[in-house]
């Protein structure tokens, strides 16, 4: 399971890259530095390489978190001023 985000740092949408060895639901969380869940949400997703898009986050730092069956992948979001 492997996670990307672009761009980062980010003014507006943020694309996650997902590469998955096999179909799997993905559950995507996203926090802010104060532990609050910001966005929230589950993808069924295909083999190999996927894309998923999130947008409307104010300006921070934040995590995003992607839990699927065998494993939990974190990686740091930045959202700067347009």
């Amino acid at each position: 399971f492997i996670l990307a985000v672009s761009p980062n740092p980010t003014a507006d949408i943020v694309h996650a890259q997902v590469h998955l060895p096999v179909a799997q639901t993905v559950q995507f969380t996203i926090t802010d530095m104060r532990g609050r869940v910001v966005h929230q949400r589950t993808e069924n997703l295909a083999q190999g390489n996927q894309h998923v898009t999130f947008e409307g986050f104010d300006t921070g730092m934040y995590l995003l978190q992607g839990v699927m069956e065998d494993g939990t992948t974190t990686r740091s979001l930045f959202v700067v001023q347009q």
